[in-house]
């Protein structure tokens, strides 16, 4: 009596009719929540509803979408859900970020069915798991997609693509085309003043542009409106139309607000190695010790070269482990020669082995070029080659 009190035995099996029907049209997942009390009231008449106005080729469910109804997803909106998720990840190549702007296409072509992003993108999944489309459909979705994708690659230019974002966000160009026009020409004459019968090599760097709308009016505006009557009045030889059209560059740059790049200079000098430079620093300051220690010792008892003296004595107080410490100026000095011939001796084989290094890289890169500069660089001894009777009387030419 109580079951038949809450809910009466012939409502059961319709109820688990509606529930079977709602999960075959893949309503049954990620939708509104259900109340937890059926809804009081009259029961609709759907032949009294009109359909939402949508575009002319959109079907949508005429059932009133009540909070504790879930949306029918119609065969056409999974349709357009997998054409338009092709379409953005190019046929599955690029997958990152897609749901965003797959929620965008879905509220483009269905405005009056408001979903949240994450619906539609569990939509999408759903469709694919529950095989709501059938392969053979998806795959023609797919070779519909890629042949769009193929002729929108070889024809669409710059322009075409200002147009589609205009009619899809509505942005129009707020600035009149003659006072664009006005400007374009005033800019144009102007870099071809500053520009006209100067070195093409020796001219500013243009940095690459964005593909913004405003790149893409002046583009346009410079190929139909001042281009043509210039180059058919004004250009008869290559450099003039090289010099047209870096200017035609510079004027598009200049009024999107971009900025040149000074001209790049040329390949800079090869600098020393890091350890070649310690070396060259360690060498000049032992001679300059070497020079201050042998002052001391000749008598120079100056304040600057006794404060030198003291501290190269603390400094290379040991001459070796094996050795007492210094304690006269000619100990010290023989220290410091000893130390200055070992770092130029260091020197002069990393020297050496730098050289065989770079020379076997030049080698291994090019061998041709490789022994052109043996060629180049090789050297010839002008020197006389003296006599006996020279040698013996001390006359060699030096």
């Amino acid at each position: 009596m109580k079951a038949n009190h809450l809910l009466g035995c012939e409502m059961v099996p319709q109820s688990l009719m509606e529930a079977s029907d709602e999960y075959r049209n893949g309503q049954g997942r990620c939708g509104t929540q259900q109340p937890d009390h059926p809804i009081d009231g009259p029961a609709i008449n759907t032949d009294q509803l009109t359909t939402l106005d949508v575009l002319p080729s959109q079907t949508v469910t005429t059932r009133a979408v009540s909070p504790g109804q879930r949306m029918k997803w119609t065969n056409e909106m999974n349709e357009h859900i997998m054409r338009s998720y092709y379409l953005i990840t190019k046929n599955e190549t690029t997958k990152t970020g897609y749901r965003t702007r797959l929620h965008e296409l879905f509220q483009l072509k269905f405005p009056n069915i408001h979903v949240t992003v994450q619906r539609v993108g569990d939509q999408r999944s759903a469709i694919i798991r529950n095989k709501y489309i059938s392969m053979r459909k998806l795959n023609e979705l797919k070779q519909e997609v890629a042949k769009q994708l193929s002729a929108e690659a070889s024809t669409m230019s710059a322009v075409e693509i200002d147009e589609i974002i205009s009619q899809n966000t509505g942005v129009l160009s707020t600035e009149p085309d003659n006072e664009i026009l006005k400007k374009l020409e005033i800019e144009f004459q102007t870099a071809m003043v500053e520009f006209s019968g100067t070195d093409p090599t020796l001219r500013p760097i243009i940095p690459k542009q964005k593909a913004t709308k405003s790149v893409a009016i002046a583009i346009s505006t410079l190929n139909n409106d001042i281009l043509p009557a210039f180059l058919s009045e004004r250009v008869s030889t290559f450099e003039e139309l090289q010099t047209a059209i870096y200017v035609a560059a510079i004027t598009i740059t200049r009024y999107t607000g971009g900025k040149l790049l000074p001209k790049a200079k040329g390949k800079p000098e090869k600098t020393e190695p890091p350890w070649k430079h310690r070396l060259k620093a360690q060498i000049q300051k032992l001679r300059a010790g070497l020079g201050r220690v042998t002052q001391y010792i000749h008598g120079n008892r100056s304040k600057n070269i006794l404060n030198w003296y003291e501290s190269l004595k603390k400094e290379y107080k040991i001459h070796s482990k094996q050795d007492p410490p210094n304690k006269y100026a000619e100990e010290l000095l023989d220290t410091l020669r000893q130390k200055l011939a070992i770092k130029c001796n260091r020197l002069r084989r990393y020297t050496l082995s730098d050289k065989s290094k770079t020379a076997n890289a030049a080698f291994q890169k090019n061998e041709r070029s490789f022994y052109m500069k043996l060629k180049d660089n090789k050297t010839t001894d002008t020197a006389e080659i003296p006599t006996s009777a020279q040698i013996e009387s001390n006359k060699i030419k030096k």
